[in-house]
């Protein structure tokens, strides 16, 4: 928070006298030697923009913001360089949230919310090729960040155990129906660990939000969904899947009291993606009865869910030996997915896309025992996927992997495991890490004689 103090010493800094930085403010002297007089929290967005434009520093301090989210915007602005960079992260971190008033003041509704949310990702999306144009640093990590992290400025001090007034608890929605997709934006770049400073919090406040009859429990019901969706991811992250299945079934519950079949077959298929992370055979027929009844609501979900729900049906029936079904569901997921995912409305809150569909297709092809037609799959999400998704290139390496040693191909895979394992330690992607060393185990079962594979033994010694 901005002391009456630290205004008065940037002020003088900035050789400003307390008429002149009113000016600025659009305030009078008096209102600005008031404010050098308290150490009050500057709770309007216009003051908070002012001031910091005119003193040069990060409005968030202006602003009041809690600890948390304070280091993670000084930790961010510290990894830009020059002035620019820091300015441009403020002005997004201001239209977030003067979007979020624009919302009371113009009665946009929950779904209206969501669609400006998207937006402002794909804005964010595009953010990397703008910089160039208007010569700022801003980083889409920054941008993304922001948003993900805005409703901490409401929660950041307040206990779940405290009850929301109307009005607080309407602003809370309102702001995690656009920080929760931001959240897993995050994820997929790879930022875990501020995913999962922030998200607890926001589980915590929404779970008791809807446990709360009123008028807002069904937004309440939806975020919490996505909220506890989004922790079942985190942890399939650390391999705790039991978590995880705890996670997904509570984000399951709360979507059909929603009434959210989209939210409910998401979260259904999640729960079948855990059951194959477990890498348990006599789990195989559950993950394909879970996906059989996400399959109930085809009809009735987005295009992109439903080829998602497919793509799982492939996968689970190539498990079971049935290939004749699985190639089935894999050429409908094709089919069904649209050509530009990025485009429906449910994409924020899943990010499917092509890379799933050819993650999909590559798996079902290898335990249909088709090696061959797994290579070209995975050669071609290799061609798809950015490398700022890290934690998905180093999934793309692990299945490029398995499938070169499915191939008897002794030197690719030997160079793409070392690749794995090397980027799995330093992301610290300990699922990754643990799939690499039951890779290099079957290698060894190949070939236990070749110096190569010998050699490898170094890397899962650390």
């Amino acid at each position: 928070m901005l002391t009456g103090d630290e205004i008065r010493r940037l002020r003088v800094k900035a050789h400003m006298s307390q008429a002149q930085l009113g000016a600025r403010c659009f305030l009078s002297r008096d209102a600005i030697a008031k404010m050098e007089q308290q150490n009050k929290i500057i709770n309007q967005i216009d003051t908070a923009r002012h001031l910091a434009t005119a003193l040069s520093i990060p409005w968030e301090h202006v602003f009041g913001v809690p600890g948390l989210v304070q280091k993670q915007a000084e930790s961010t602005l510290a990894s830009t360089e020059g002035t620019s960079s820091a300015l441009a992260y403020d002005h997004f971190t201001m239209g977030i949230h003067e979007l979020l008033l624009a919302c009371h003041q113009y009665g946009w509704s929950l779904e209206e919310l969501v669609l400006k949310a998207q937006d402002e990702l794909r804005r964010s999306n595009a953010m990397d090729s703008q910089q160039q144009q208007h010569g700022t640093i801003l980083s889409r990590r920054q941008a993304v960040l922001a948003m993900a992290s805005t409703p901490m400025l409401l929660l950041g001090r307040v206990s779940p155990a405290e009850p929301l007034s109307p009005v607080t608890a309407e602003e809370v929605l309102m702001q995690c129906a656009s920080a929760l997709p931001a959240c897993l934006q995050l994820y997929r770049m790879g930022e875990i660990a501020q995913v999962a400073s922030i998200l607890p919090t926001y589980t915590n406040h929404l779970t008791v939000l809807a446990q709360q009859p009123s008028r807002l429990q069904k937004r309440a019901f939806s975020l919490a969904s996505l909220s506890h969706r989004l922790d079942a991811r985190l942890a399939q992250y650390r391999q705790d899947f039991d978590r995880a299945l705890t996670s997904f079934t509570e984000a399951i519950s709360y979507a059909k009291q929603a009434e959210d079949t989209n939210l409910q077959v998401i979260a259904l298929t999640g729960k079948a993606h855990t059951l194959l992370l477990q890498k348990r055979p006599d789990m195989t027929r559950q993950r394909l009865l879970t996906l059989q009844e996400a399959e109930q609501y085809s009809k009735q979900v987005s295009p992109i869910i439903q080829a998602r729900t497919y793509m799982g049906l492939g996968e689970a029936y190539a498990s079971l030996g049935q290939d004749q079904e699985a190639d089935r569901y894999i050429r409908l997921a094709h089919d069904t997915l649209p050509d530009h995912p990025e485009e429906d409305p449910y994409h924020i809150y899943t990010y499917y896309n092509h890379d799933d569909l050819f993650m999909f297709d590559g798996l079902t092809r290898l335990s249909m025992g088709d090696a061959k037609g797994a290579w070209a799959a995975f050669e071609r999400l290799d061609e798809i996927v950015p490398e700022t998704l890290m934690k998905r290139r180093v999934d793309v390496l692990s299945r490029q992997t398995i499938t070169l040693v499915s191939l008897n191909n002794l030197d690719e895979s030997c160079k793409k495991l070392e690749e794995t394992v090397t980027k799995a330690l330093a992301l610290d992607y300990t699922l990754h890490y643990n799939g690499a060393y039951e890779t290099y185990l079957e290698m060894q079962r190949k070939w236990g004689w070749e110096q190569k594979v010998r050699a490898l033994a170094q890397l899962f010694t650390k």
